[in-house]
């Protein structure tokens, strides 16, 4: 049976070794910081999300969670992700054929996707999840914008980047990478390595 530990632990370390990671954008050319920060933005994305489709497995299992209590869901105890997502065919990006595969399940890493879904598959650790998707971080909002542009560069991904420095009292920056290698006034974490650091707190939070 999964537990939660394991997930965290996991999750944790690799959030936190890309967080440390993303520190040395700074001192980085251009060309360098902007392929960094392309691969840590998408697989930071990739680990939260991955985290959070086992998280909604471990509770499907009747897991633990990190203070040793049950988590649970209104499905009986071993029903399979696939299962409980058919049964909820309206979470999925697309009605699947006989195979549900990994395009047809829910994006994975949206705040209001996770509450969706574990709000309709009634996960008993609800509250505790939206107690740490309500952390003061941005990160869960804003690193998909910046993936974008990093999976899909082109002119409307890039501008819609570049207005993310208005949510942190910055001037638009030429190009997205120059707004997430910069450290910001009396801190000493560029955008990016902060964000990380935050999504790694919001998953310790959440398996409480």
């Amino acid at each position: 049976m999964a537990n939660l530990a394991p997930l965290t632990r996991r999750a944790y370390r690799k959030l936190s070794m890309q967080a440390r990671a993303a520190a040395s954008l700074a001192g980085a050319n251009h060309a360098e910081a902007d392929a960094a920060a392309s691969r840590l933005t998408i697989d930071a994305l990739n680990t939260w999300g991955e985290f959070v489709r086992a998280y909604l497995v471990c509770a499907l299992e009747g897991g633990r969670t990190l203070g040793g209590n049950r988590v649970r869901t209104t499905f009986p105890k071993g029903t399979t992700l696939e299962a409980a997502l058919r049964a909820h065919p309206k979470l999925l990006k697309r009605l699947p054929g006989a195979r549900l595969t990994r395009r047809d399940e829910p994006t994975w890493f949206s705040k209001a996707v996770i509450l969706d879904v574990f709000s309709a598959v009634g996960v008993t650790t609800l509250s505790q999840v939206r107690a740490a998707l309500s952390l003061p971080s941005r990160s869960i909002d804003d690193l998909p914008t910046l993936r974008n542009f990093y999976a899909h560069r082109n002119e409307e991904t890039a501008d819609k980047a570049r207005r993310l420095a208005r949510r942190y009292g910055l001037a638009a920056p030429r190009h997205p990478t120059e707004l997430v290698r910069i450290r910001l006034l009396r801190r000493s974490a560029t955008l990016l390595e902060d964000w990380l650091f935050e999504l790694a707190e919001i998953v310790d939070t959440m398996s409480r």
